[in-house]
């Protein structure tokens, strides 16, 4: 008897053990995102274009975007076999003192044995000082770290950092120029400028969070400009030798759209140094009839060439560039204010040089439309002038094919064009 109870005992064990296991190997429930106080936290991008991939072994091995300084060299013995590496562009989420276009490298889970080396490009005529350049990435909760060691090459315009982080990755200037107000402002209209600086909060890990940006001091500042010598009116500055200064527009809207270009001067920011001039260009003054668009992480704007507008009804108008020989195209059966969504008659298209963006394309070997996510919203109609904006997806025609087309690339626009 004693053994039969001995035997049920173990065998209820068994049992037991059993079923904690099985209990124990489903994953954990995530853990709540950790909030960090007086962190920059920001959503992760969206993805642009296609990924540029790799296979790389133990013997180490680098991985290039097309037409970018864009670079990822991996040595040998920094991994133990085979992995598919990816670089991809997304959508620029940081906004604050980011000087270059966003890139994602994957995989993130990866282990290395050794430092990687990452190589990113900065825009050398945005608002940054080159000696103040940092690469920064993004944790997976969202949180920017700026990379402590950084190597800047001002020849080719890049920065390099080692690190075995892979992540959303950006180029940053922690001492920059910020608009507080509209970018695109009316005649008349005004926008305050501040020069900021973006500090770090102590992480327990070799790189430091970004912090919210503040205004830094005003004795460091000795003047406001405007850069260049056009004898156009601009407008004016007002403020003096602060950190904040205020852009007035002019009091006649111009020609066509004009890009305002303004410096700060500062103070030697260290003993021995020379001054600093920080150029701020993110000032647009509207004219009566304007396209501004963006498409991925690119800016720019059209009609500044020629608008034309068919004047047999409904939506049909054509803003074209003088650089790179752009043209932007919306089309919609009607010119009434309210929501135009993509579809059979409502259509989006851009083209630049040789590239061909529609947001109606077919699949390949397939004559049948479809339709991306988008819309075309008709904000009002004032003095016989159109208001407009767009958002959602556009696709870029594949060379050489008769109806093949790429992966959606994000696209928006703000319009505006006078009736016919």
């Amino acid at each position: 008897m004693k053994k039969r109870v001995n035997w049920i005992f173990i065998l209820l064990m068994v049992v037991a053990i059993s079923a904690c296991k099985k209990k124990n190997e489903k994953p954990n429930d995530p853990l709540p995102d950790t909030e960090i106080p007086g962190a920059v936290k920001t959503k992760h991008g969206e993805v642009v274009g296609t990924a540029t991939q790799k296979i790389i072994g133990a013997a180490g091995g680098e991985v290039t975007v097309p037409n970018t300084t864009v670079k990822l060299v991996i040595p040998a013995g920094a991994i133990d076999g085979d992995v598919n590496f990816s670089v991809q562009e997304v959508s620029r989420t940081l906004a604050d003192g980011a000087v270059g276009t966003t890139y994602r490298f994957l995989p993130e889970n990866v282990t290395f044995k050794q430092d990687v080396q990452i190589t990113m490009p900065y825009y050398s005529s945005s608002n940054m000082i080159p000696s103040r350049l940092r690469l920064a990435y993004q944790d997976k909760n969202g949180y920017w770290h700026k990379a402590k060691d950084a190597i800047v090459d001002y020849y080719k315009e890049t920065v390099t950092v080692k690190t075995r982080h892979f992540s959303d990755w950006v180029a940053i200037s922690d001492i920059y120029i910020k608009n507080t107000g509209k970018e695109n402002l009316e005649k008349g209209e005004s926008t305050e400028l501040q020069v900021c600086f973006m500090p770090t909060k102590e992480s327990p890990d070799n790189d430091d969070l970004l912090a919210p940006t503040v205004k830094i001091e005003d004795v460091k500042v000795k003047e406001w400009r405007f850069w260049g010598t056009s004898t156009l009116d601009r407008g004016k500055l007002v403020g003096g030798a602060a950190a904040s200064n205020t852009y007035v527009a002019p009091a006649a809207a111009p020609k066509s759209l004009m890009r305002i270009y303004v410096e700060a001067v500062l103070f030697p920011l260290e003993p021995g140094k020379t001054e600093t001039v920080l150029r701020f260009s993110d000032i647009v003054v509207l004219s009566e009839e304007y396209c501004i668009y963006q498409i991925g992480n690119s800016s720019s704007w059209a009609g500044d060439e020629k608008v034309d507008v068919w004047s047999g009804g409904g939506m049909y108008v054509n803003f074209y560039g003088s650089s790179g020989g752009a043209r932007v195209h919306f089309e919609a059966p009607d010119e009434n204010t309210g929501l135009k969504v993509f579809g059979e008659k409502v259509l989006i298209t851009f083209n630049s040089g040789s590239q061909y963006f529609s947001s109606t394309y077919t699949a390949c070997n397939s004559t049948e439309p479809l339709y991306e996510k988008g819309d075309i919203v008709v904000i009002g109609t004032k003095d016989g002038l159109v208001s407009g904006d767009a958002k959602g997806n556009l696709r870029p025609k594949t060379a050489g094919t008769a109806y093949c087309f790429g992966n959606a690339i994000p696209f928006s626009a703000k319009f505006r064009y006078r009736k016919k």
